[in-house]
């Protein structure tokens, strides 16, 4: 389970919304993930997952601050089973940032 405090209460339909939880199925994880692999609209999937997989509307995600939207994803990425979106594996590095091992030109 997933749970952003929101920085800004947003009211809604009679409600007011300080925290969202949502619980993301693998389904929503995967249209998620296929979203961003295509190039897709990240903040678009991340509406979506939020108010599919949570008690959320979407009126309300809508409303959400930037700084909310970054801490869900920063949620749902430490729920993600699949590598990063950018397709590249992280390379080991040492003090300062410096690849940690060494790098061979081919050239």
């Amino acid at each position: 389970m997933a749970q952003v405090t929101l920085k800004k209460t947003i009211h809604h339909d009679g409600k007011a919304w300080t925290v969202v939880d949502f619980d993301p199925s693998l389904g929503a994880l995967e249209t998620f993930q296929e979203a961003v692999m295509a190039g897709g609209n990240e903040i678009k999937a991340m509406i979506e997952l939020i108010a599919a997989d949570g008690d959320t509307p979407i009126e309300v995600v809508r409303k959400m601050r930037q700084s909310d939207l970054e801490a869900a994803m920063a949620e749902v990425k430490q729920l993600d089973p699949l590598p990063s979106s950018t397709g590249s594996s992280p390379v080991p590095t040492g003090e300062g940032g410096e690849p940690s091992l060494p790098i061979r030109h081919t050239s």
